[in-house]
């Protein structure tokens, strides 16, 4: 029994050269899912980290409606006043462009400073674990703190330096009294009389800091005083932050799905691999059982010979999924704006790694295992054992299947919705078997052509053993349909971007100031040599009502210059309508996604939170977007009239024909310094950061295709193996009558074409499908409408690589079998 029982890791040794082809396809899965579990476990720590250094039980109260208004300082002990509430402190700031205009820093200071009355009874929590280097500023001085290590690199900033910087009011110096170390990205720290001197401003803040008592539930609090600050909006702290994570944990669903994938193919791996190695053993067997080996003798050594493969597979994985991970990890870094996150490596993540790679690979075991314990030891020894060639009734359960994806993908419900790409891809696996042998027919009047003579004995075997050609063809035609299905949606997004980016970066480049824009700086904008056209634009917030209420950024446009520097693209209206009804008022433009979930069309009716309350607006216009940031546009007199709506927060300038933007922004900031300074953003750079970021995630997307692909090309390896190793005697028998060992390759050659010809007929109409399935999912995942663009120069690719995978895979077998010597082969049993 012992010497039984290690009989299976005694066949990985002997078979080494193969079980190490399938080891590497099972540790690639498992390193793309070890490095997604750790990419998502490092990026959700760095969150948590990020939104941890904040101060617990704090809230904010802000101007409502556009950002940056002004509000008295007299709301500061009215929001002190409140229950619950432990301290409040106003806070006043301007921005600071540095690094010639290309980046900029937010320099505040609050009303109640370090160490004046009254002091903050509750402890500063996150920041009580970040390092302080010297001290905070004293009272009423020209003293700077920098926030974060990020800060202090980009001004160059140490302790006792002295900084110039340009403000509302000019140019002013500060002292740099200290420097809080972390990794996240703050702003400056300054007194309330330094920050008043360099903005110009009276008894105003910008925001009020609340922080709760210990005890009090923030989310429960901010939903109970909501009303209680007239004009105002409370919110908790580091809310873009959490809008970030949520968007990551929607797109972490993508991740999962790669993931998915890569195990599906070396699940399917592994069966080929067992399978092929359960015929070649069949007489084994059959003496074993003889011998008195019981049916669970013979299962235990299958599962015993993949649980070896699986566990040595796995270790590997474990390795390699280190690298993917930090590959990984830096993508999302760099898409999502995360300060150095640190690579972490938990243990859970290590067992989960662990457990679906070696259950896997049991899983993928149990039919080649359950079908060598069944084997009847008088066939068994004989050789006679051979696959039920009989058409199983599996694809009737496919069929089903299929059908409800199908109907998944059409409904608006996101789970639903979501679960209909796996179903038809299910389906379509189950139903390939019914398939095969019509589609084998008609690619084989093809493939036949590359051995006359012998091709046709190639494909009236694949037709005849289809149940055993199923299990490849399914695997090659799911990799295949895979890789058509990423390209559509990868033109798909890349064509809803180009219409999204016109809309949120318009015009040639943005231009921002020290504070909040007046009258007098858009006018030098506009005097500028080589601008055109300029146009005010004002950001902020609101809650759209009905289905609970749903925060979306707040854009306000002024129509009467807006469309002249930059038209937009649109699903339903046009420039000149929306223009006229901003103009008239009560009116908003609203993203495609936004329209979707909340059921308008043109004309339709949303309501929008205001300062003075709910009011409703009518839909004017509904444009494309590419990101899942909701947002409503509405016109300058209504932003005045309901949103508080005072100075602009930037300035979007269209320029002349033949004009050097770089020249143009460098003018700008020119004559802007003793005007408190400008920052200019080229929305050309914008947008191609936007474009990489897309184009990087589906590099990543294709990296893991290609590992899939992989897969399949040692699974369609291990099929033609089986197939010359089960066709030996017919081998011999040709070889007998003089046929020559080139034409034994164009048979095998002939059958490995036919596969991937059946496979990639199959995956053109279940890529396309795909594609269109999750681009309708795209909606309840992300929040936008992508309409789906035909893949156009990804087919042929995908021909050619079909082509390419059955050359290549047939490479080993076709050697193999033209090696074959006819007395040899004729004995063979």
């Amino acid at each position: 029994m012992r010497s039984l029982a290690s009989l299976g890791p005694r066949s990985v040794r002997r078979d080494a050269g193969r079980y190490v082809l399938t080891a590497i396809g099972i540790a690639l899965g498992v390193g793309v899912v070890f490095g997604i579990l750790l990419t998502n476990e490092s990026v959700t720590r760095s969150f948590d980290r990020q939104l941890g250094q904040g101060p617990p039980g704090l809230v904010l109260a802000e101007q409502s409606g556009t950002f940056g208004g002004d509000l008295p300082a007299a709301l500061v002990a009215q929001a002190a006043r409140l229950p619950g509430v432990s301290a409040a402190d106003g806070n006043l700031g301007f921005w600071v462009p540095v690094q010639g205009g290309r980046d900029q820093v937010y320099v505040s200071g609050d009303l109640f400073e370090r160490g004046a009355a009254p002091p903050a009874k509750a402890g500063a929590g996150g920041l009580a674990r970040q390092r302080l280097e010297g001290r905070e500023p004293s009272p009423g001085s020209d003293e700077i703190l920098i926030g974060g290590d990020p800060v202090a690199r980009l001004l160059h900033a140490r302790l006792g330096s002295v900084l110039s910087l340009a403000g509302p009011t000019g140019v002013h110096t500060f002292t740099v009294s200290g420097i809080r170390h972390s990794d996240s990205r703050g702003g400056a720290q300054a007194t309330m009389a330094a920050v008043l001197r360099a903005t110009g401003k009276g008894d105003v803040v910008t925001s009020v800091s609340i922080q709760l008592g210990q005890g009090v539930d923030r989310t429960q609090w901010i939903a109970d005083h909501a009303q209680d600050l007239a004009g105002v909006r409370l919110v908790g702290p580091n809310q873009g932050l959490v809008d970030l994570r949520n968007l990551y944990d929607a797109v972490r669903g993508s991740f999962a799905g790669l993931a998915a994938v890569a195990m599906f193919v070396g699940a399917f791996l592994v069966f080929l691999t067992l399978s092929m190695a359960v015929i070649e053993r069949t007489r084994l067997y059959g003496t074993l059982r003889a011998l008195g080996a019981s049916r669970g003798q013979i299962l235990r050594v299958v599962m015993g010979e993949a649980l070896a493969l699986g566990t040595l597979s796995t270790a590997a994985g474990l390795l390699l999924g280190l690298v993917v991970g930090a590959g990984f990890l830096g993508f999302v870094a760099r898409v999502y704006g995360l300060p150095q996150p640190r690579f972490a490596v938990p243990a859970t993540a290590v067992v989960e790694a662990v457990a679906i790679g070696v259950l896997t690979t049991a899983g993928a075991a149990l039919v080649p295992a359950l079908r060598a314990s069944r084997l009847s030891p008088v066939e068994a020894i004989r050789g006679s054992y051979a696959q039920d060639r009989r058409l199983s009734r599996s694809w009737a359960l496919g069929a089903v299947i299929l059908a409800a994806g199908l109907v998944c993908s059409r409904l608006t419900i996101g789970p639903l919705l979501r679960a209909g790409s796996p179903l038809i891809l299910l389906g379509a696996v189950l139903m390939v078997p019914l398939l095969t042998r019509p589609v084998a027919r008609v690619a084989g009047r093809v493939t036949r052509r590359l051995a006359p003579g012998l091709g046709d004995i190639g494909v009236m075997h694949l037709v005849k053993e289809r149940s055993r050609s199923a299990y490849t063809l399914a695997l090659v035609m799911v990799v295949l349909a895979l890789v058509l299905a990423a390209g559509s949606i990868h033109r798909s997004y890349r064509a809803a971007q180009d219409l999204g980016l016109r809309r949120a970066f318009p015009a040639d480049m943005a231009v921002y100031g020290g504070q909040r824009l007046d009258a007098a700086f858009t006018s030098r904008v506009r005097a500028t040599p080589g601008v055109e056209s300029v146009t005010e634009l004002r950001f902020g917030e609101t809650n759209v009502e009905g289905r609970g209420a749903t925060r979306v950024f707040l854009s306000v446009i002024d129509p009467d210059t807006f469309f002249a520097v930059q038209p937009l693209p649109w699903v339903a209206g046009s420039d000149a309508g929306a223009r006229r009804a901003l103009q008239r008022g009560d009116a908003v433009i609203v993203p495609q996604g936004l329209a979707r979930r909340f059921g308008v069309g043109m004309g339709g009716r949303l309501d929008l939170t205001t300062a003075q309350g709910r009011h409703r607006f009518s839909v004017v216009g509904i444009y494309p977007t590419n990101d899942s940031f909701r947002s409503v546009t509405v016109g300058l007199p209504d932003a005045r009239r309901y949103f508080n709506a005072g100075d602009a927060n930037s300035v979007a300038v269209r320029l002349a024909p033949g004009a050097d933007p770089h020249v143009v922004s460098e003018a700008i900031q020119a004559g802007m310094r003793t005007h408190g300074g400008a920052f200019v953003r080229l929305t050309s750079s914008d947008k191609a950061r936007a474009r990489k970021a897309l184009d990087d995630y589906f590099r990543l997307v294709y990296v893991v295709l290609l590992v899939a692909g992989t897969m399949g090309l040692l699974g369609l390896g291990n099929t033609l193996a089986m197939s010359v190793i089960g066709r030996t005697r017919e081998i011999g028998v040709l070889r007998a009558i003089g046929t020559r060992r080139r034409q034994v390759w164009g048979l095998v050659l002939v059958e490995s074409a036919t596969l991937s010809l059946v496979a990639l007929a199959l995956a053109l109409p279940l890529g396309w499908i795909l594609s269109v399935t999750i681009l309708r999912a795209s909606l309840s995942t992300l929040g936008v409408v992508v309409a789906y663009r035909q893949p156009g120069p990804v087919v042929p690719v995908i021909g050619a690589l079909a082509l390419l995978t059955a050359a290549v895979a047939a490479v080993a077998p076709a050697r193999r079998a033209a090696r074959v010597e006819p007395v040899a082969a004729l004995r063979f049993e």
